[in-house]
């Protein structure tokens, strides 16, 4: 895995925003377009209100999620209101497609054919950057539940599965690792201490956690994008 480390979150954020849009024009001049997948959670705040200040032409650009809690969409940990809301609301111009993964929470049922629709229209995703939680879990493949350890699995012909987390909301959707690992780039973006033992300690465990899964997939080279605040 490749690492690149920062002094702090505020540089870390003003490069990564910059490779990513570097390598989403790159792709539209091969391919006429790109796509690329983003987490949730608190990280990514402050690289996608740095992707809001750079000139560029979104109108060949799709745009979805890693995974989301199925909550209300303005619910305050929804991952699509935080995308709305530090990204897709505040680009002037052109707008880039937004593929939900969540439209009906009511009705996760629907939920899941449109997810499933989303893989469909993008059955490749050009670039995906994830986070890692403190108990090694990304995307939201979880420790210690089952639907997450078949969303890990290399084998699985599901590109959308349900989860369940261990802190509240519980419910979750989530494309599984072998739908994100198909991608061309994938970025591992996370901050804290804490979070970078895990990934340097991975092959002391015994116990694996899923980003050991990422991390000894022989057939993907993510980047790590680090800093310790």
């Amino acid at each position: 895995m490749k690492k690149l480390l920062f002094n702090n979150t505020k540089d870390l954020d003003y490069q990564l925003s910059r490779d990513l849009i570097g390598i989403l024009k790159s792709d539209v001049a091969k391919f006429g377009n790109a796509n690329i997948l983003f987490s949730g959670g608190t990280t990514p705040a402050g690289m996608l209100n740095e992707l809001v200040k750079i000139p560029f032409d979104w109108s060949n650009i799709s745009i979805g999620l890693v995974d989301d809690r199925i909550v209300p969409l303005d619910h305050e940990f929804s991952n699509a209101n935080m995308l709305c809301n530090n990204l897709l609301d505040k680009l002037s111009g052109p707008k880039p497609i937004f593929y939900h993964l969540l439209k009906n929470p009511k009705d996760i049922s629907s939920d899941v054919a449109a997810a499933w629709q989303f893989s469909f229209n993008i059955p490749k995703p050009n670039v995906v950057v994830l986070g890692m939680g403190n108990d090694g879990h990304f995307a939201s493949l979880f420790p210690n539940d089952n639907a997450s350890s078949k969303g890990l699995s290399i084998d699985s012909n599901f590109s959308i599965i349900t989860t369940k987390a261990p802190a509240i909301p519980t419910d979750r959707i989530s494309h599984s690792w072998a739908y994100l690992r198909t991608a061309n780039h994938i970025v591992l973006h996370i901050t804290g201490d804490e979070k970078k033992e895990i990934i340097e300690t991975s092959d002391d465990r015994k116990v694996k956690l899923p980003i050991d899964v990422l991390i000894n997939d022989k057939e993907v080279n993510p980047i790590l994008y680090w800093t310790s605040n």
